[in-house]
């Protein structure tokens, strides 16, 4: 069996052998066509009420305010995680940094007044539900216990 790509026939010497031209499909790359036949831009964002992603990498002075150098702006820190930013090196290793000494500084036995029936579910529930701190001091209408606040 011959081999696909050779011809079949023998070519006489001083002969050319027959030239084949292909057509080579044109194709777009910068169009896709999803599963369900919609063609889609590659160059746009296929659902365009989503927001793209920040690109930037937030300023030392915008994440660390000047009233507090050694805290971030939470409120800014948050936006920008949820749209997906991202911090330099310096910015998340400053940020660990400082949780862990803080974390250090904190005692680790919680220290309870006796009797402490039903305060012991109340901690468990603050443990599991987390959140806001603003919301510590009542939750669903109930007196919480605020450990550590003022």
């Amino acid at each position: 069996m011959s081999d696909p790509v050779q011809p079949t026939e023998e070519i006489a010497a001083g002969e050319s052998a027959p030239v084949q031209k292909f057509s080579v499909p044109q194709l777009d790359f910068t169009i896709q066509t999803t599963e369900d036949g919609q063609k889609v831009s590659t160059r746009d964002r296929v659902i365009q009420d989503v927001p793209p992603p920040a690109t930037h990498i937030p300023k030392d002075e915008e994440l660390f305010p000047a009233d507090h150098p050694d805290l971030p702006d939470l409120a800014l820190l948050k936006k920008h995680f949820c749209s997906e930013g991202r911090l330099s090196e310096k910015q998340a290793l400053t940020i660990i940094q400082g949780g862990a000494e803080l974390l250090k500084q904190e005692p680790n036995l919680l220290e309870v007044e006796a009797p402490i029936t039903g305060t012991y579910g109340l901690f468990e529930e603050d443990g599991e539900e987390g959140g806001d701190e603003k919301g510590w001091r009542k939750k669903k209408g109930r007196r919480r216990v605020d450990v550590g606040r003022d």
